[in-house]
């Protein structure tokens, strides 16, 4: 039985109990920052079917997440219609938490700062 729903705002405790009772996420944004919600739903080991941003693409390479995510060209409304149909039809498992913690194990707030802070100083020529 496939169920859509979609919510504005909701607190951690809901977004929480969202993300573990789904089984796909469908980010159709045209913009994004960051793109939290894609990092958040692989935290999950959900599939994602998403719009092409240039945000995401980052956090795929960054994740090594391709086989994870479906995008689509951005705007293409009936190609998204199609993606969501197949996921009905043909649905991609979630992935186990062994899973997810090899995907994902190293991308720790500590690890993003050390990350940075060896960016920084190659940038600016100080050996570390």
């Amino acid at each position: 039985k496939s169920k859509l729903v979609i919510k504005g705002f909701v607190n951690a405790l809901q977004l929480s109990s969202l993300y573990s009772s789904s089984d796909y996420i469908v980010l159709p944004s045209l913009k994004e920052g960051f793109g939290l919600p894609l990092s958040e739903g692989l935290y999950y080991g959900l599939p994602i079917i998403a719009f092409d941003l240039e945000s995401y693409q980052e956090q795929v390479n960054l994740y090594s997440a391709d086989d994870r995510i479906t995008f689509v060209p951005l705007n293409s409304i009936s190609n998204l219609q199609n993606e969501m149909t197949k996921a009905i039809r043909f649905p991609k498992e979630k992935e186990s938490i062994s899973q997810i913690k090899k995907r994902i194990g190293n991308w720790t707030w500590s690890h993003v700062a050390d990350t940075y802070c060896d960016y920084i100083w190659r940038e600016n020529g100080v050996k570390n």
